[in-house]
């Protein structure tokens, strides 16, 4: 049955980013640190929390020195940049309010960050260039990026009813 689900697991990294299912101390992280490990990722691991906002899924305000205002880019958005696996443990937690920020990177890959900076999928992202007529230094003058292709993201989590879940998570 493992060998199984793993090949299942590749059929659906194919597709994109996926979900993990099953009731806990089951070994879903164990087999997604397999998984990566096959295919020679990076995992960025993101534990989620039942309050958790989508600000924080995304970036963290910070203090400068001198006073001013920053912002930090969260671990999901750093693997997204880096192509690196991100494994977001504990989506049963999370409002479906705060899961729905998910959507536009799962379905579109593109995000908008909340200090203005725009991640878009690498190949709407040359495409954005080229019809601009702009080098990548430029786009990122504009706060432009792309994100890399082998960015993916696992959620894991446990069936609806156990944990403190609110939201819902499936096959994105």
């Amino acid at each position: 049955m493992h060998d199984d689900l793993l090949g299942r697991m590749l059929l659906s990294h194919l597709a994109g980013d996926f979900c993990l299912v099953g009731g806990r101390g089951t070994g879903k992280t164990r087999l997604v640190n397999q998984f990566a490990s096959m295919l020679g990722y990076s995992v960025e691991p993101i534990v989620l929390y039942q309050d958790m906002t989508s600000r924080e899924l995304l970036q963290q305000r910070t203090t400068r020195e001198g006073g001013d205002t920053g912002w930090r880019l969260s671990p999901l958005v750093s693997a997204a940049l880096e192509g690196r696996l991100a494994v977001l443990d504990g989506v049963h937690r999370l409002d479906i309010s705060t899961l729905s920020v998910l959507k536009r990177l799962v379905q579109d890959r593109e995000l908008l960050l909340l200090d203005g900076t725009r991640l878009m999928g690498e190949e709407r992202f040359l495409s954005a260039m080229a019809s601009a007529g702009l080098t990548h230094q430029e786009m990122a003058e504009r706060q432009v990026y792309p994100i890399h292709p082998k960015f993916r993201m696992i959620g894991i989590g446990e069936p609806q009813g156990r944990g403190s879940g609110r939201g819902s998570a499936g096959k994105g």
